[in-house]
C-alpha cells in the first residue's frame, strides 16, 4: 500500500530476477489505484533497457471517483527487449486530492525460444 498526494511522482521499481522469457512480446502492468479523480493520474513504464512508454495519460474529462480496480493496462513498447532486471513504474498525480496504490503486478509474455527472439531483432 503506497499513499500518493497531490502533484506528486512516485516511482515504484520492480526487479525480475529470474524468468523463462528470453525476449518480450508485450507486457502487462495490473494494478489497483485510488485517487479524487481518476482523470488526474499519468502511468509511466521504464524497461530495464531504458525505453519508456506511458500506459495511461491524464484525462482531464474523466472526473470519475470510482477506482481503478483490478485494471490491466498493456504495452508492446517493449518487443524484443530482454525482462531481467529493474522496471520502474511511475505515477504522476496533477490535481487536489489524495489517493492510494493497492496492488501492482507486471506481466511479461514473450518467447523462450533463442530462434524466434533472432526475429525480433
Amino acid at each position: 500500500l503506497t499513499s500518493l498526494k497531490k502533484n506528486e511522482l512516485i516511482n515504484l521499481p520492480i526487479k525480475i530476477t529470474n524468468s523463462n522469457i528470453k525476449c518480450l512480446e508485450h507486457v502487462s502492468l495490473l494494478t489497483s489505484i485510488r485517487f479524487a479523480k481518476r482523470g488526474q493520474i499519468a502511468l509511466y513504464l521504464t524497461s530495464p533497457s531504458g525505453t519508456v512508454t506511458e500506459l495511461l495519460g491524464y484525462r482531464y474529462k474523466d472526473t470519475s471517483r470510482r477506482w481503478f480496480s483490478r485494471w490491466r493496462f498493456t504495452s508492446v513498447h517493449f518487443w524484443g527487449e530482454k525482462p531481467l532486471g529493474k522496471w520502474l513504474v511511475q505515477i504522476v498525480l496533477n490535481g487536489a486530492g489524495n489517493g492510494q496504490v493497492r496492488r501492482m503486478f507486471i506481466e511479461l509474455f514473450g518467447s523462450s525460444n533463442d530462434e524466434t527472439c533472432k526475429t525480433f531483432a
